[in-house]
């Protein structure tokens, strides 16, 4: 897929880090698969993963 931000990347298959703040709180989650732009390093992420990181957020 052609990267949407640098336009001349293309993204690949990896793992990135992902970090949520709630109530002040750091919450960094490793190895979270991502769609990786090979140029200018931004993550994609699915709409599932994208699901799971937010029911993180409604969690308590």
């Amino acid at each position: 897929m052609d990267w949407v931000i640098c336009k001349t990347g293309k993204t690949r298959k990896g793992k990135t880090s992902f970090t949520l703040e709630k109530n002040g709180a750091f919450l960094i989650y490793k190895d979270v698969e991502a769609d990786i732009c090979d140029n200018c390093g931004p993550a994609y992420f699915s709409i599932e993963t994208s699901k799971k990181l937010k029911g993180f957020l409604k969690k308590p």
